[in-house]
């Protein structure tokens, strides 16, 4: 018995150094990172909850619900799981492990309310923080950091030239009034009109512009998405 548990003893030890190690190089160890959000924290008692947040580097129509479709090949029951889905996807294609979803509200609720209470603080692919909870990412707030790093770890890029008022713009549904402005969210992000706008922010503001800097038809533009691991 006292054998075993001297095993024990030591995988955990080996667990907790190389989480504590990847929690210092998340830009170069994303595998392993996975590993410690999944495990590592528990056992090593008192680590924050660190989540990864990221921008992503394709840029996708208002209507997600189509966009996942045409990516993934399915179909999902709403426009806030189509949206999850295209993180989830850009997450799987960096080797990023954990489930993401997307920072968008809906008519009926604010982007930040589905992530975990206990979760936080958010840090960029490269480790720099971005929010130290998720009442971070409310709106209204400021950023430690803008949030510009594509899920591979690199600096948002003009990828679409047809669309040059798209380049570090994400859609976010929000609006410029906080508290009682109508919701911009492409009919949930579900529309197939023309004339629908969505509100949209910009990758590169760490003030309120990072949520909100103003609205674009939905399917006109193509923008990013903000990625949150929860």
């Amino acid at each position: 018995t006292q054998y075993f548990r001297r095993i024990i003893t030591a995988c955990v030890l080996v667990l907790c150094f190389v989480g504590a190690y990847a929690q210092t190089n998340k830009s170069t160890i994303v595998p392993v990172l996975g590993l410690l959000n999944s495990g590592c924290e528990g056992w090593c008692g008192g680590e924050p909850d660190k989540k990864m947040i990221f921008v992503t580097s394709t840029l996708y129509h208002g209507n997600l619900l189509d966009e996942a479709k045409n990516v993934t090949g399915k179909t999902y029951p709403n426009g806030l799981a189509a949206g999850d889905a295209l993180c989830q996807s850009r997450a799987s294609a960096a080797g990023l492990l954990g489930s993401y979803l997307a920072l968008v509200r809906t008519d009926t609720a604010r982007a930040h309310v589905r992530l975990s209470e206990t979760a936080g603080p958010y840090l960029r692919p490269d480790g720099i923080l971005v929010a130290s909870d998720k009442d971070g990412l409310d709106k209204g707030t400021v950023l430690a950091a803008p949030i510009i790093l594509t899920e591979f770890g690199k600096p948002l890029l003009e990828s679409d030239w047809s669309y040059p008022d798209a380049v570090t713009r994400v859609w976010t549904g929000e609006t410029r009034d906080y508290t009682n402005g109508i919701v911009r969210a492409c009919d949930n992000w579900e529309t197939e009109d023309i004339y629908v706008s969505g509100g949209k922010g910009s990758a590169v503001a760490i003030g309120s512009a990072w949520l909100f800097e103003g609205v674009r038809k939905c399917l006109e533009y193509r923008m990013s998405l903000y990625c949150v691991e929860n």
